[in-house]
């Protein structure tokens, strides 16, 4: 699952890239660092997990248009044979309730079923059904659905895919659009010998789905092992994120940022930015687009900032530029103590405020193991291209949770959410709600 790849990756003493430490470049950035626990802001937790009704969610969550939100569990939900005493994981729905206080469904427990420990968000179709993959379970991933029809809701498999051409690990959500779903396989492509990842399209209804590959990451040196998922524009290109191949200063590349534009029946990608270490590696969110349409990311690691060599990550900018060029700039760069190992999507709201979290940092002393327990942030637009950073909130463990993997999310509302994998009043995660 992503994180236990996410701690493996920080817990390695890297010194820097191409023989030169993180550390000792620097570079301009266009943020401020407030304190920690900004005054005025703050998260409150409104369900923390027990077991039987999911437990640990490294994903983030979604809202339907009633304020109800759903998302996926790692572990807990029914147990079986086919499963250990801990359970392989839900998909659950959190229901607000007149009288105050949250309400939580479990809408399936994936105790035997082909699809196993879901860490990915769920994403609707206009009618109202769940969709989503997980890297776990089947030969290599699956893709699945849950439909919703009386008298609940029903499970479908979308692909189970085969870990050659078709795809390996689906670590990444699903886009709709369109009629269609799109995703990211972090491996598989290139036959029987592995390769590094695809870009897939799964189209149909009921039990019938059939899944083309719209793009193989054949080439390195373009990008490879994609974990985030796709955001697409108005003319329907999508932009997304590889977190190795592309510039080599980094052993296995530092990861690249691609474009994919249909152009007569055929996709066509070309990379947008290569990262070189200093400016990030190893993206593993999905992008999002501000209302200019410029393009907003993060990186799981590189820079400074004290998160065990290998840097506590970045926040960048992608602006459009004559010639259907993008100009790139780092907006921020991560220190341990106000951050680390961003992992999850950020969101806007409707004043242009970027929100996020990071799966570390922040409270140093409360998860030493990890090294903190990870904040939710908050970056203002100053004009200019700068920005001030402030921690909105600082994850404790015990009882706020700890760890917040799968990013924020808002619900339509002006209202966003957010996930912890750990933490919380039984150890086993939260959902939290945050205040701007």
């Amino acid at each position: 699952m992503r994180f236990a790849i996410l701690l493996a990756l920080f817990l390695p003493a890297c010194s820097g890239f191409g023989g030169v430490p993180v550390a000792s470049r620097s570079s301009a950035v266009g943020s401020t660092a407030h304190q920690l626990n900004a005054p005025g802001s703050a998260v409150s937790v409104i369900y923390s997990f027990r077991g039987p009704d999911g437990s640990t969610p490294e994903a983030a969550v979604i809202a339907d248009g009633h304020g109800n939100l759903y998302g996926t569990t790692v572990a807990g939900g029914a147990t079986g044979p086919s499963c250990p005493s801990d359970g392989c994981g839900t998909v659950f729905e959190l229901m607000p309730q007149k009288s105050g206080g949250w309400k939580e469904l479990v809408l399936h427990s994936f105790a035997g079923s082909n699809a196993l420990y879901p860490s990915n968000a769920l994403v609707f179709n206009p009618s109202g059904n769940l969709f989503s993959a997980t890297e776990v379970g089947g030969r290599a991933g699956a893709a699945y659905g849950l439909e919703h029809r009386a008298p609940g809701w029903h499970y479908v498999t979308l692909h189970d895919f085969l870990g050659g051409r078709d795809g390996q690990q689906p670590r990444s959500s699903l886009t709709y659009l369109s009629g269609t779903l799109y995703g990211t396989t972090v491996a598989g492509g290139n036959g029987s010998s592995g390769g590094n990842g695809v870009v897939y399209a799964i189209t149909g209804s009921g039990q019938h789905w059939k899944e083309k590959i719209i793009h193989r990451f054949v080439n390195s040196a373009y990008g490879a092992n994609p974990q985030a998922g796709l955001v697409s524009d108005s003319a329907g290109n999508f932009y997304g994120t590889t977190s190795y191949g592309g510039n080599p200063a980094c052993p296995t590349g530092c990861g690249t940022v691609f474009e994919l534009s249909p152009v007569g029946g055929r996709w066509t990608g070309k990379v947008l930015h290569k990262f070189d270490g200093y400016d990030g590696f190893d993206p593993l969110a999905t992008l999002v687009f501000d209302s200019h349409g410029n393009l907003f990311g993060s990186t799981n690691q590189g820079q400074g900032g004290g998160c065990v060599g290998a840097g506590c990550g970045t926040i960048f900018e992608l602006s459009q530029v004559k010639n259907g060029s993008w100009r790139f700039s780092v907006v921020h760069n991560f220190s341990a103590k106000q951050g680390g190992g961003p992992a999850g999507n950020m969101v806007f709201n409707a004043s242009g405020n970027l929100y996020g979290s990071t799966v570390i940092g922040g409270n140093l002393a409360a998860c030493k193991q990890q090294g903190g327990c990870g904040v939710v942030f908050k970056l203002t637009p100053l004009g200019n291209g700068k920005w001030t950073y402030a921690v909105l909130h600082a994850f404790n463990n015990s009882p706020d949770g700890a760890l917040p993997n799968g990013g924020l999310a808002e619900n339509g509302r002006g209202r966003i959410f957010g996930t912890t994998i750990g933490g919380g009043t039984y150890g086993l995660g939260t959902v939290f709600q945050v205040k701007p």
